[in-house]
């Protein structure tokens, strides 16, 4: 079987529903756009930002011919489960072997946050976005009825774009997007990994207790240190 750039990105197979598996060119062959949903079920901004994209993909997937795949950043299989199974569309499946392919989009394509769409020519791959996000946003804020209409309308504008390679895409986002400060990166692990706010607190209760007993012990060293220097012995 032939391989693809698209293939090559994200693997032989993708899930249609939790544990249901298909071939990703059979899933692509007569798709026009791809849209990479970047996205977790921790990360409030995207359980806020995923209905809305659920509307848009109903009004305009099949007619635009675009479909969208979640790569998740969830910390376990429940997790994902759970949020994927409230999602019409495809995802990278949470399996052996999936991990490297995710770390692989979000290196590539330069991830730094989430929620993030980055969207990719389906044919060959090549990058053409990474807006689609307030784009989509932007789209849904009409009536029911233009809200279609400029779905639609959003759709063809992305296809207008001339689309580039991802490696050359990826390198012009890394110089747009703000480095992240030490600070801010600690943030987003802790966030990430709530287990280390729990050892934060614990280290810091047991600091204050041992600041509260150093308290009550320094008038007894105090008085000790007047009783050396008044000359006796030990």
């Amino acid at each position: 079987r032939m391989s693809s750039p698209v293939i090559d990105l994200l693997g032989p197979s993708l899930l249609t529903r939790v544990d249901l598996k298909k071939s990703t060119k059979e899933r692509l062959q007569d798709k026009d756009l791809v849209m990479l949903y970047f996205s977790a079920a921790w990360c409030g901004p995207c359980k806020a930002f995923t209905p809305i994209l659920t509307k848009f993909y109903k009004d305009c997937a099949k007619e635009a011919k675009l479909e969208i795949i979640f790569v998740s950043s969830d910390r376990d299989i429940p997790s994902f489960n759970a949020y994927y199974e409230k999602m019409p569309w495809l995802a990278i499946p949470a399996t052996e072997g999936s991990a490297a392919i995710k770390n692989n989009l979000a290196n590539t394509l330069q991830i730094t946050g989430i929620p993030t769409i980055i969207v990719l020519d389906a044919k060959t791959g090549n990058y053409i976005t990474d807006k689609a996000r307030e784009e989509v946003m932007a789209s849904s804020s009409s009536s029911d009825g233009d809200a279609k209409a400029k779905g639609l309308n959003l759709v063809e504008t992305w296809k207008k774009i001339e689309s580039v390679p991802i490696e050359e895409a990826a390198a012009k986002r890394a110089e747009s997007v703000p480095k992240r400060s030490m600070l801010m990166s600690l943030v987003m692990h802790i966030a990430k990994n709530p287990i280390w706010i729990f050892g934060l607190i614990y280290i810091y209760k047991r600091f204050m207790k041992y600041a509260q007993t150093a308290g009550e012990d320094t008038p007894d060293m105090i008085e000790n240190d007047g009783n050396v220097n008044n000359g006796q012995e030990f």
